[in-house]
């Protein structure tokens, strides 16, 4: 039972650490293009300021 247990632990770590670091290289393949909608609501609420 125990050795199921820890197969199945770390199967889900190396899950978790796969999905962070695909996670962090679509974070870093971002361009300034994909920040356009956030840009434009933070300009709106400087003008209503």
């Amino acid at each position: 039972m125990r050795a199921r247990a820890k197969k199945m632990r770390e199967a889900l770590n190396g899950l978790i650490e796969q999905i962070w670091v695909e996670n962090n290289i679509q974070q870093a393949n971002r361009s300034l293009d994909d920040y356009q909608g956030m840009i434009n609501i933070i300009q709106v609420q400087e003008k209503l300021n």
